[in-house]
């Protein structure tokens, strides 16, 4: 447009014409290709740069040219000043107000000094319409930029609105994700407390029917083994109760050392305690209709705690014997195996009762979880106490490695 305008002067004037020449334009638009390119390349800073330091030089040339009195270019000085705060803040803004009073005052100086002519025709001669079309398109464009920059920073202040707005509610979505996993450790939390209390509580009754207990079966040992004597004919069932009576003093003598932290480990043989575990619980696997297999592999022994060992047996074993409680199975049958391999002993306990339901499979080694119901229901201790046996006394592991329909295989 504004090259547009030069034209029209050139040819109404002729002559006369003393503006600036319509070519000019041609190095401007060449300007401004410059400018989008490096933009394009998003060098946009460098474009910017080279876009304000342009038009300030042309403005300055005019005033050197026509004066400093010359209307146009203090509206262009303008123009620059806004657009250079605009990309590139106030401190860039500030350095061209700078910039151009500088240049304002040093060629009015040099003006009035007759170092430089300026050429005033411009002064004496009519004001046209058309001349004063550049200042308005000027003062349109500084509307247009005004407009923007503010559309933009609306724009910028609504999604900072919204943003906050949206930063809020996930404050407040966190805040309820909080207070829930809050209340759900405190349960957890309370939980776990109720559990310890209830082993506290245990542990203080059993450390008194322990001490209770040792005497009745003392007596009963000693009158199992006197009847024995006073009967010379051997019975079988008198044998067992008198190994199961002294099994059982073995094992309150065990639990009472546990509580006063002492042990009686010492090298014994695996295979012997065991066997002497089928023994005691033979009435009860005869009882059941079942058939028990041991098949060790050969005579292993190992250094511990002969006692707890015997604990980890009658635990496993007496499980598998009341899996098939009150169920019609075909093969009633007990698999128990021991066998060493690469430095680890393994004992495993199946049977073909069914197996657990899986989602109690978790649980079967947790506190006080039972699956025995009825008044002869277990307390849920057993595999619990088992395998803190296994994992502290005999730095061992336990679990079940035979899945449904076949039964529960307790391996460690």
């Amino acid at each position: 447009m504004a090259g547009l305008i030069l034209l029209i002067d050139k040819l109404h004037y002729r002559e006369a014409y003393r503006g600036l020449s319509p070519l000019s334009i041609l190095g401007l638009i060449l300007v401004f290709l410059l400018v989008a390119d490096l933009n394009r390349r998003h060098h946009s800073r460098l474009a910017g740069i080279i876009f304000i330091a342009t038009y300030w030089l042309i403005n300055t040339s005019f005033l050197i040219h026509w004066g400093t009195t010359l209307p146009i270019s203090i509206i262009f000085y303008a123009l620059i000043i806004l657009a250079a705060g605009i990309l590139f803040g106030n401190i860039w803004g500030f350095a061209v107000v700078i910039s151009s009073a500088l240049a304002i005052i040093l060629i009015a100086i040099l003006e009035s000094n007759h170092v430089i002519h300026p050429d005033l025709y411009w002064q004496n001669e009519t004001v046209s319409p058309l001349d004063k079309i550049p200042e308005i398109i000027i003062l349109g464009i500084m509307m247009i930029i005004n407009y923007l920059y503010n559309r933009e920073v609306d724009k910028s202040l609504r999604q900072a609105k919204k943003l906050e707005l949206e930063l809020k509610a996930e404050r407040d979505i966190l805040e309820i994700k909080v207070e829930a996993r809050t209340k759900e450790l405190k349960e957890i939390q309370i939980e776990k407390m109720s559990d310890l209390y209830r082993f506290a509580e245990f542990g203080r009754l059993s450390s008194g029917i322990f001490h209770d207990l040792m005497n009745p079966l003392s007596a009963l040992a000693l009158n199992l083994d006197q009847a024995q004597k006073n009967n010379p004919t051997k019975s079988h069932s008198l044998e067992s109760a008198i190994r199961a009576s002294r099994k059982m003093e073995d094992f309150i003598v065990a639990l009472r050392n546990q509580i006063r932290r002492q042990s009686n480990e010492r090298y014994f043989s695996l295979n012997e305690e065991i066997i002497q575990i089928i023994k005691i619980l033979n009435h009860k696997i005869i009882k059941n209709n079942l058939h028990l297999k041991f098949s060790p592999v050969a005579e292993i022994k190992s250094y511990g705690d002969p006692v707890k060992f015997s604990q980890i047996a009658i635990n496993l074993i007496s499980n598998a014997i009341d899996a098939y409680e009150n169920k019609k199975s075909k093969h009633r049958i007990i698999n128990v195996s021991l066998h060493y391999q690469a430095d680890y002993i393994y004992l495993t306990v199946a049977d073909q009762a069914g197996g657990i339901d899986p989602d109690n499979l978790p649980k079967i080694f947790e506190p006080f979880f039972s699956t025995k119901q009825g008044p002869q229901g277990g307390l849920g201790i057993g595999l619990s106490s088992t395998k803190n046996i296994i994992e502290k006394d005999f730095a061992g592991s336990i679990k079940n490695n035979l899945p449904r329909p076949y039964g529960l295989g307790i391996s460690l």
